[in-house]
């Protein structure tokens, strides 16, 4: 019987973290959809909206699937939408950055701005919000 508790709590653990990286991948797929519905086209502020409300989505579900700095850049990406001297096309540019480093925290498993892999990423971002 030694063992069999927290091995058996462990292959919960790692089930439960299955699923929410699979939650947390659907909503990136949203997300990647609502963008390219946008891309090439004048911008609809309906279709806008509905992007803006989808990386909200992101922003609240990221920290509980266990990638905080993926709701720290969907923070990011909201308070970009949120400005109200620019409009969602200014911002595209931007957006579109911040949906790269999203992904790339993803695909890389990088969970947190402490991790090493996240520093380059951020400086490139705080770079660009600076330059545009």
């Amino acid at each position: 019987m030694n063992g069999s508790v927290p091995e058996a709590v462990a292959n919960r653990v790692a089930a439960l973290e299955a699923v929410w990286k699979a939650d947390l991948k659907t909503q990136l797929d949203a997300v990647s959809a609502g963008r390219d519905a946008m891309r090439g086209r004048s911008v609809d502020p309906r279709v806008a909206g509905q992007l803006y409300m989808r990386i909200h989505d992101l922003k609240s579900i990221g920290t509980p699937c266990g990638f905080p700095i993926i709701s720290v850049l969907a923070a990011a990406i909201c308070t970009l939408f949120d400005d109200p001297a620019k409009t969602p096309v200014d911002q595209m540019g931007l957006v579109d950055d911040h949906l790269d480093a999203i992904h790339a925290c993803f695909q890389q498993d990088i969970k947190t701005v402490d991790d090493p892999r996240a520093a380059p990423l951020m400086a490139q971002l705080e770079q660009d919000v600076r330059l545009r």
